[in-house]
């Protein structure tokens, strides 16, 4: 890593930082939380933490790509559309929610 780059990293978090703050001193207390979340999200966009497709998906929710017909296994605890939703997540973002699922239709009664 050249010193040019490390100037950079740091020149980019000082005005990360001074925007930040800034920008809360005109919010309200009730929306500086939101504001800091989306910038959080946009840093974690921009470094690719987040992919494109996994933002969409929390802002929209999505439709399931395949298993169009495992059977949603507790219709009184969870809707047809929550239960699509949970399909979805678990497919698009396997590392961390690939059991989801099942572990929704075996524990029905903790969730």
């Amino acid at each position: 890593e050249t010193a040019l780059s490390q100037r950079l990293e740091i020149l980019l978090s000082i005005v990360t930082e001074q925007s930040y703050k800034s920008v809360c001193r005109g919010l309200f207390e009730a929306h500086k939380l939101t504001f800091s979340f989306l910038l959080c999200a946009a840093i974690q966009l921009a470094a690719g933490y987040i992919s494109h497709e996994q933002w969409n998906f929390f802002l929209r929710g999505g439709k399931p790509a395949g298993k169009a017909n495992e059977e949603n296994p507790d219709p009184d605890f969870i809707t047809k559309d929550k239960w699509q939703l949970v399909r979805a997540l678990s497919e698009l973002v396997p590392e961390n929610f690939k059991h989801l699922p099942t572990q929704v239709r075996d524990k029905t009664l903790p969730w």
